[in-house]
């Protein structure tokens, strides 16, 4: 199944993906009917599955950050103290754990005794504290992953960030790794 609960938090224009009909013209083995919510075309299809802002089709001023439209709240969350500029917005703090939160609940709902879940990084993060190389493979128990989440805020990512390390979350406690 294709769960877009499950895609990597919006950060860089990377993270953006493809419509559910390029997907299914290329992985026809894939379901991407049960996971991804329709548009209202009622085909099963959502042409943009991933996250998405408001101001991503606005057109006002700029403020520097690459970001338009001050009538929204956006803070912008990724390091910008060098002048970094970004070509998409990055997925608000909230909006990404609520998203894990429901993705945790979704995986809690399965019936399966064993689920392979294909992710990236940020989700892995989230659901069990712990840091995976790329493309890693481990058997985690359901029982090791928590529904709040393990993630820093976006306030103590951006100081450790400041600091030019990364952050290891293991229990309560946060290890700076050089």
């Amino acid at each position: 199944v294709a769960l877009p609960l499950a895609s990597e938090r919006v950060y860089l224009i990377s993270d953006l993906g493809r419509t559910t009909v390029e997907l299914k013209d290329r992985f026809p083995y894939v379901d991407f009917d049960s996971g991804c919510a329709t548009n209202g075309n009622g085909n099963g299809n959502k042409d943009e599955w991933w996250w998405d802002s408001p101001l991503s089709s606005s057109s006002n001023e700029d403020d520097g950050s690459g970001i338009n439209d001050s009538s929204i709240n956006y803070v912008e969350w990724r390091p910008n103290n060098e002048g970094q500029t970004y070509a998409c917005l990055g997925e608000p703090e909230v909006e990404f754990n609520e998203r894990m939160t429901r993705l945790y609940d979704w995986l809690d709902s399965r019936n399966e005794r064993s689920i392979a879940l294909v992710c990236h990084w940020g989700v892995i993060d989230w659901l069990t504290g712990e840091d995976f190389d790329n493309c890693e493979m481990r058997a985690v128990d359901f029982s090791v992953l928590r529904r709040e989440g393990f993630m820093l805020s976006d306030e103590e990512a951006e100081e450790v960030f400041k600091k030019g390390g990364r952050c290891v979350v293991r229990d309560d406690d946060v290890e700076e790794v050089p």
